[in-house]
């Protein structure tokens, strides 16, 4: 907080204030990437993988087809991503422990309305005499799913991404790995976890009970523990950590501007690393909305197919924690290029005859593609760009990888109605990282431009 605020003012939200993180037995940033984990593991009931288990119950609720509810999700999520640039903004000007606080409480707000929007329904059809009302139905479910991929997805992932990177240049990497395991793994078994509840009290409770603890527990926490960034607290980036001869000579660790938004969108590297990451957010949405589908048309039972998220997982956080490491002694186009291979390798899979490497296939693919994603999309910006803007440009970034979440499944959908499988959609799934893998390897740092010999 700026000293020319006043103390009445500044003290609610005084980095000092419940207490001083100078006073931390450790550095206070390991403190800010436990709790920012917490954090994004708090948006999993907006995002797909968390969603997909209430969509059913959700459907005969309000009494929608599958078409209906995909629909409703398509158009809820691009107008999510339309207002990501604003909230990338707000970020920027509020902090990441304002923004943490107002997402946890407007995510709890969210998920409980999603909770009793049949019954909103029903009061509308009682209020109006009509019996039957498909459109307030479908436009409940739309705002719905607006409100939670907007703050779940959105906001509240991107404030604690973008805390990390703040409080961290040297070993950034190393922290956005350890972040990224536990939320590798609890992502991965979130559809078991919350299946538990939603078989044993319903969906609705389910929901009411993950919006009361978000309400309750993440609201407080982001208030106690988050922090923007180490200079308001008195503290430096890294802490007191000297970096390696090697790290201090790899020229992509330092940073000789900030970028604007505007800035940023010019350069060539923006767009790679963007596109990269879009695809595979679009191709890992489409795959994972349609999983069921998908594995029956290649010959693999629910469960079997399911089972495949469990064991790409270990590979995520292998490769995270590689990635980590990679980041801080290489160039990170380099990595970009794996990724995309490994894009290519989890596209490809389901198309193999022979079950045992189609499986293996996807398995490394998808879980390489996925750690490498986390790692990057949390490292790349703040080196490239800077930390001045770093919420605007994020923002965008965001808004771009949640409309590609958006058209995923309606893209793999339209396939699979056109052809009969989804053959044709993992063709053209696997060519376009191909082009991107190749782009890769000009998509330089920014940031050395400007280094004076």
């Amino acid at each position: 907080m700026s000293s020319h605020h006043s103390p009445s003012k500044a003290t609610l939200w005084h980095p000092n204030v419940p207490f001083s993180p100078r006073r931390s037995p450790v550095f206070y940033g390991w403190i800010v990437v436990a709790v920012a984990t917490v954090g994004i593991l708090g948006s999993i009931p907006g995002q797909t993988i968390g969603v997909g288990v209430f969509i059913d119950s959700l459907m005969d609720a309000l009494s929608l087809s599958r078409v209906d509810i995909s629909l409703a999700y398509l158009i809820g999520t691009l107008g999510a991503g339309l207002l990501m640039p604003l909230g990338g903004r707000l970020l920027d000007r509020w902090g990441a422990r304002k923004m943490g606080v107002l997402a946890a409480i407007a995510m709890a707000v969210s998920l409980l309305f999603l909770a009793y929007s049949d019954r909103m329904a029903i009061m509308t059809g009682r209020v109006t005499g009509v019996e039957q009302l498909w459109w307030t139905a479908f436009l409940l479910a739309t705002f719905a799913f607006l409100m939670i991929r907007f703050w779940g997805q959105g906001m509240l992932t991107l404030a604690c991404r973008n805390m990390i990177g703040k409080w961290f240049n040297h070993r950034r990497g190393i922290a956005v790995g350890i972040s990224g395991v536990a939320t590798a793994l609890l992502f991965s078994a979130s559809p078991a976890l919350l299946n538990y509840p939603v078989e044993g009290i319903g969906w609705r409770w389910t929901l009411v009970g993950i919006g009361v603890v978000t309400l309750v527990c993440l609201a407080p926490l982001a208030w106690l523990f988050f922090r923007d960034n180490p200079e308001e607290c008195g503290l430096t980036m890294d802490g007191d950590h000297v970096p390696r001869k090697s790290a201090r000579t790899n020229a992509d660790l330092t940073i000789y501007r900030d970028y604007s938004l505007a800035d940023a969108l010019r350069t060539y590297s923006f767009w790679v690393f963007t596109l990269s990451f879009a695809w595979q957010g679009l191709f890992g949405t489409a795959y994972t909305f349609h999983v069921v589908s998908i594995g029956a048309s290649i010959g693999m039972a629910r469960a079997e197919i399911l089972q495949l998220f469990l064991l790409a997982a270990l590979f995520s956080v292998t490769a995270n924690l590689a990635c980590g490491w990679l980041s801080a002694i290489t160039r990170v186009k380099y990595l970009l290029v794996v990724m995309n291979a490994m894009i290519v390798v989890f596209t490809l899979g389901p198309l193999v005859a022979d079950p045992l490497i189609a499986k293996l296939m996807i398995v490394v693919g998808m879980g390489v593609a996925s750690g490498l994603w986390s790692n990057l999309s949390g490292v790349v910006f703040p080196r490239f760009f800077g930390r001045a803007h770093l919420g605007a440009i994020t923002g965008m970034f965001m808004s771009i990888i949640v409309y590609g979440s958006a058209l995923g499944p309606y893209f793999f959908g339209v396939m699979e109605a056109s052809f009969g499988d989804y053959r044709w959609a993992f063709i053209i799934s696997a060519v376009i990282p191909v082009v991107l893998m190749l782009a890769a390897t000009r998509a330089d740092n920014p940031q050395r431009q400007h280094a004076v010999d």
